[in-house]
């Protein structure tokens, strides 16, 4: 894959993800994004993905890992995680989305070369 692509990808992030994650990258850079995206994209690519990694993709097979917890050592198969006061997210309900899209996330990092940095030690259990 050529620079050129890796920066097609980290713009087609910002685009989706939005201004507040684009100040949350430039911030952890020190520089403006698309300066940095132009300088060194996939070094910018690596740290979208390492973000979106901390925020999204550890929290959720936490919560996954919690789940099968549950279900060994009490035989609870459904809990809701409160995530905010105001909503609730149903672990047994979404499991399925939830492996999916952890799935994905893994896939992406694959096609893009960079499981070394991304893959866990640990083999998913929860991806079926």
């Amino acid at each position: 894959m050529s620079e050129r692509d890796f920066g097609k990808i980290c713009i087609k992030f910002a685009e989706k993800l939005g201004p507040a994650f684009i100040e949350r990258i430039e911030r952890r850079i020190g520089q403006d994004f698309e300066k940095a995206v132009e300088d060194k994209p996939k070094e910018i690519l690596i740290i979208i993905l390492d973000d979106i990694n901390l925020r999204f993709i550890l929290p959720l097979e936490m919560c996954l890992d919690i789940g099968a917890y549950l279900t060994e050592v009490y035989d609870i198969k459904f809990f809701d995680l409160a995530l905010s006061e105001r909503y609730h997210l149903n672990i047994g309900e979404r499991k399925g989305e939830i492996a999916k899209f952890l799935g994905s996330f893994y896939q992406m990092v694959e096609e893009l070369d960079l499981s070394e940095m991304f893959m866990r030690s640990k083999k998913s259990w929860w991806i079926e």
